[in-house]
């Protein structure tokens, strides 16, 4: 088994809080597995440590497991500005105890990695204000993870869908509307706005926290064919385009 990280265990080490799964849990699992006889490589990452040529010459097959290592980034203006980060960047960092250079932070989402990045910075002592588009009850995390961010001081303004992202003296501005609804009436991710209905937040920093997807780039220039949302095309057997090459 190949892992790119220094130690092995990939978003369990890196990607959760250190208060949602401290390293004990993930060594014991780690444990578990080469107990079983797994023998584990750290610091080997695709691409740069290894390629897939050479690991189709050596080994019989090869099983992908990249997981969902890259935030996703919403369509609009200011997105790619310099103080605008992906959750899974300010994640790590945490996890490192690296700090950012600010006292403000924004977050926009409202999903269990926006709470664990709210959280993450509020604990390094920032003032956190977090963007929502669900209703305070429609918001799609585990029963008292909502409380839990407010008792800690995280600021949670509901029935925002932030429109655009601008830098100026008080550092960065998100404006945004007030979000009627999220979903069309199939259930599909369609988000109704209210450009009557409008406000500002500002911070030092904005973190997006919208969602993660698979970083696939790799295996699209090795070839491999990509399916829904990014992810590796795979037949019923976990095969992809390439024979002998799996993915999960």
């Amino acid at each position: 088994l190949f892992d790119a990280g220094d130690k092995p265990g990939g978003l369990l080490r890196t990607g959760i809080p250190a208060f949602r799964l401290p390293d004990a849990v993930t060594d014991r699992a780690v444990a578990q597995v080469t107990a079983l006889g797994v023998r584990i490589e750290s610091g080997k990452r695709l691409g740069a440590d290894l390629s897939l040529d050479a690991l189709e010459q050596e080994y019989d097959a090869v099983l992908l497991a990249l997981g969902l290592g890259r935030s996703l980034s919403p369509r609009i203006p200011g997105a790619d500005l310099p103080a605008v980060h992906g959750a899974l960047e300010v994640l790590h960092k945490a996890r490192k105890g690296e700090r950012f250079d600010a006292a403000s932070a924004i977050v926009i989402g409202g999903g269990s990695t926006a709470m664990d990045v709210a959280l993450s910075l509020k604990k390094m002592g920032l003032d956190v204000t977090m963007l929502v588009m669900e209703g305070p009850y429609d918001m799609p995390i585990p029963e008292g993870e909502r409380d839990e961010a407010l008792e800690e001081g995280v600021r949670i303004e509901n029935r925002w869908g932030v429109t655009a992202i601008r830098a100026g003296q008080d550092g960065l501005t998100c404006t945004m509307q007030r979000c009627l609804a999220v979903f069309d009436h199939n259930g599909a991710f369609a988000p109704e706005l209210d450009p009557l209905c409008t406000a500002e937040r500002s911070a030092d920093m904005v973190v997006l926290a919208i969602g993660v997807t698979p970083d696939t780039h790799l295996a699209k220039e090795a070839g491999l064919d990509l399916g829904i949302r990014g992810s590796i095309a795979v037949n019923e057997r976990m095969e992809t385009s390439v024979p002998d090459i799996y993915a999960v």
